[in-house]
C-alpha cells in the first residue's frame, strides 16, 4: 500500500498532540517496510516551522507569536 505523509502526522507525534499512537504506529509500519510512503519537502519545511513556531511559543509564554 502506498500512502502520502502529511505534516500532521509528524506533528501529532512530535508535539504529542491527540492522535500521536497512531502517528507512530504508521510510521512505524513504514519503517518497517510494511507501507510505502511519499512526502515532499514542503511538508518537512511545514513541520520544521512549526516546530520553530512551537519552541518560539513556549518559551516566551504564549499560546501565538
Amino acid at each position: 500500500m502506498k500512502v502520502f505523509i502529511d505534516s500532521s502526522i509528524f506533528l501529532k507525534l512530535l508535539l504529542n498532540e491527540e492522535g500521536a499512537d497512531a502517528a507512530q504506529k504508521l510510521l512505524e509500519a513504514v519503517e518497517k517496510s510494511e507501507l510505502l510512503a511519499y512526502t515532499t519537502p514542503l511538508v518537512l519545511e511545514e513541520v520544521s516551522f512549526k516546530l520553530l513556531m512551537a519552541t518560539a511559543s513556549s518559551l516566551l509564554n504564549s499560546k501565538d507569536i
